[in-house]
């Protein structure tokens, strides 16, 4: 057991986790409620195969090499933070070329000469833990109400 130690965050990421707060406070009292990114797989099927993914302009993660890479505040280098495999390589190289999760699934099954399906699972499984991890997100915003409201139609 024990005290847990705060997490300290330097001042830069404070003004951009402050800045989007406001943001999505702003959206919330015009009305629009946004889909949290820790939520997104919770969308319907069709609209996560329609997500384009684009990767975060964040220095503390860095693409190298086939290897991802995250910044050690206290070390004060970049250290491996996990290898890739050939097919998450791939699909990363795919992520900001507007390009939807499932056109980037094709293009790995006819690369990879693998099934679309596992390409779409493979893909989507890796667009979802790199948003858990803030390294990418959607191009577009989804509004949940909407959805919602569209789905029970």
């Amino acid at each position: 057991m024990g005290i847990k130690k705060p997490e300290i965050i330097s001042r830069r990421n404070f003004f951009k986790s402050l800045v989007g707060e406001i943001i999505i406070n702003y959206d919330e009292a015009k009305g629009i409620t946004n889909v949290p990114l820790n939520r997104l797989n919770e969308l319907p099927e069709e609209m996560i195969r329609e997500i384009i993914p684009v990767l975060f302009d964040d220095p503390r993660w860095r693409i190298q090499d086939g290897e991802l890479f995250r910044f050690n505040d206290k070390e004060n280098k970049y250290e491996l933070y996990q290898k890739l495999t050939e097919h998450e390589a791939y699909i990363v190289s795919q992520f900001d070329r507007n390009k939807t999760l499932f056109v980037i699934s094709m293009y790995l099954a006819d690369v990879m000469k693998i099934e679309l399906p596992d390409a779409l699972a493979e893909v989507k499984d890796l667009f979802f833990q790199w948003v858990s991890l803030l390294i990418c997100h959607p191009i577009q915003q989804y509004d949940f109400d909407k959805i919602v409201t569209r789905e029970s139609n």
